[in-house]
């Protein structure tokens, strides 16, 4: 979870998708009720230039709360729609949008204004570097008779080519009020 959170928001000297990515010309009005939709995905994809061509390449993530409306949208396609090569199981990703897929993440950060609703990601841009090995360590406590193991990793997430004006590797859709 802790990861998850700071690929997205990003967490001390980690600049999550939220720092890297470009914010789209469309944003989700909050008082007006505007729902997510395949269109503006596959919008959000376009305007990824060359990071967008090949759909394999991209992944959509979507805030729990906007992948309930993405769901009653017909251009999205769930798993019974796209077989099971892609199933959750297999690859974390509950649908498709025009090839690419969709990976629901509950890391979002309460919905405001200029808060991130969605990403388009060229996954193939972004590392998630080891920068040490796993440090167990381990604890008895005498009063609850139990020991106690805890493990931890120190993790980077870099983006390997900068964007340029015609060509992101992440695009975001901000929230408005």
């Amino acid at each position: 979870r802790a990861v998850d959170n700071a690929i997205i928001n990003g967490s001390g000297s980690i600049t999550g998708l939220d720092g890297y990515a470009t914010a789209h010309s469309t944003t989700l009005g909050i008082a007006a009720g505007d729902a997510l939709t395949a269109a503006a995905l596959l919008a959000c994809r376009k305007d990824m230039g060359k990071y967008g061509i090949n759909p394999m390449d991209v992944a959509y993530i979507v805030s729990q709360a906007r992948y309930f409306e993405l769901i009653e949208d017909s251009g999205f396609a769930d798993i019974t729609d796209v077989g099971s090569d892609i199933a959750t199981k297999i690859t974390g990703a509950i649908g498709a949008v025009y090839g690419s897929p969709v990976i629901v993440s509950d890391s979002f950060a309460t919905e405001a204004d200029g808060v991130p609703a969605a990403f388009a990601v060229n996954t193939r841009n972004y590392a998630i570097p080891r920068l040490r090995g796993v440090q167990v360590e381990t604890d008895y406590e005498v009063g609850n008779q139990r020991r106690v193991i805890v493990a931890t990793q120190s993790l980077g997430f870099e983006e390997l080519v900068a964007d340029t004006a015609g060509n992101r590797s992440a695009v975001k859709i901000d929230l408005a009020t």
